[in-house]
Parts: C-alpha cells; structure tokens; sequence
C-alpha cells in the first residue's frame, strides 16, 4: 500500500479529474454545506492526487466540499493526497 500525505491546499490549485462520474449541484444543500463549513470547518479531508503535468491536484472524492468551502470564502482545504 502505498503512502497518503496529508495536506493543506488552495481551492485554486484544485481540478476535478476527468472521469469524475459526479456533478456538484449550485442548490441549496450546498449552500447549508457552505454554512456549517464557515462554522465548523471541514471534518473529513478531500482525497487527491497530483496532477500528470505537475500543475496541481485532481480531487478524486470532495468536489462538493471543495465548492463549498469557495462559496463560504475559504480558500484552503485540508486533503488526503495519494500518490
């Protein structure tokens, strides 16, 4: 098994990876979402890995924790990154 680092990353050097089978929906989940992250901060960590061209990290599970976190203003999000 190979070794998960864990992380603090900027929103902006986030990508949702190309297969992401999953579309996060503007609605009103997400904006309670937004809420109780300004509160409470994020509990678990996204999971990432990075990016072929170096340029970042795709977000393999947390794409909605990721767009909640920016619609609350928080720019940071603390990530599990998988090599």
């Amino acid at each position: 098994m190979k070794k998960q680092d864990f992380k603090v990353l900027k929103t902006k050097d986030l990508y949702p990876f190309p297969d992401n089978p999953f579309h996060v929906a503007e609605d009103e989940t997400l904006s309670e979402l937004a809420e109780s992250i300004k509160e409470f901060g994020i509990v678990t960590p996204i999971i990432t890995r990075p990016k072929e061209d170096g340029n970042g990290y795709e977000v393999i599970a947390g794409q909605r924790r990721v767009r909640a976190s920016e619609l609350a203003g928080i720019n940071t999000v603390p990530a599990l990154s998988c090599p």
